[in-house]
């Protein structure tokens, strides 16, 4: 995460939701993630974070997606992240070995 001038912003410590939608206007997330479910701070100081999506998390969904990120740092809440995904149906099922 950088901030207004490309400096990476210290995200150690900070809680980070994460959701995807079927749209931003969308008022139920598909999927959640938080830290320490599905979410892991990789790189606190650089301001780097993993987002872990497991196969039944997008097994059901086929199609474009949006999906958001924020970030709260124990008083200011900032969207850090936004876009859009494409999920193909899979031809072989993860699910099954």
């Amino acid at each position: 995460m950088l901030n207004a001038v490309g400096a990476p912003v210290d995200i150690t410590g900070t809680l980070i939701r994460w959701q995807l939608a079927k749209a931003a206007s969308s008022s139920t997330a598909l999927v959640e993630k938080s830290v320490g479910a599905g979410i892991t701070i990789v790189g606190g100081p650089a301001g780097r974070f993993d987002v872990l999506l497991d196969p039944e998390d997008t097994l059901p969904l086929i199609g474009g997606y949006y999906y958001e990120a924020e970030v709260d740092d124990g008083g200011t809440i900032s969207t850090v992240l936004t876009g859009t995904v494409q999920i193909n149906q899979a031809l072989i099922d993860p699910t099954t070995h």
